[in-house]
This record gives C-alpha cells, structure tokens and sequence, in this order.
C-alpha cells in the first residue's frame, strides 16, 4: 500500500509541473499575442490590414483546411 501512495505521490508532482510550465507557456503565449496585436493595431486603424477575426467567428469555423485554402486563395487573387 505504501508504494502505490509513493507511486500517486511522484504522479502527483510530475502533473504539477506540467501545469505549472503550461501555465507559464499560455502566459508568454499571451504576451506575445498581445505585442503582436499592439504592433498591428497601427496598421489595422489606417486600414493597411484587415482583422479578419471580425469577419468569422473561430467558433463557427469547422473545417480550418478549407478555412486556410480559402484565405490563401484570396491573398494569391489579390496579387
């Protein structure tokens, strides 16, 4: 019985330290994301880039293949 505690004691901890290096992982994730978007929103103002998150909801995108085939087929037709 004293192993199998062990055993869910060192399982335990290996989960804890996954989470806490995902954790850290989703906040610099996040600051990126954030200085991505503050380098963009300039650019977004003056209309130089559109923000194509308006336009679909992520949520409401099935099929992300279709979803990128179509969005590179319209960059290529804009050239």
């Amino acid at each position: 019985m004293f192993v199998i505690v062990v055993g869910q004691g060192r399982e335990i901890s290996d989960k804890q330290a996954q989470i806490t290096a995902l954790e850290s992982q989703k906040a610099r994730y996040i600051r990126e994301i954030d200085r991505l978007e503050s380098a963009i929103g300039p650019m977004r103002k003056l209309g130089v880039v559109q923000d194509t998150t308006l336009l679909s909801s992520f949520g409401a995108i099935q099929d992300w293949v279709t979803y990128l085939e179509f969005l590179e087929k319209t960059r290529r037709e804009k050239k």
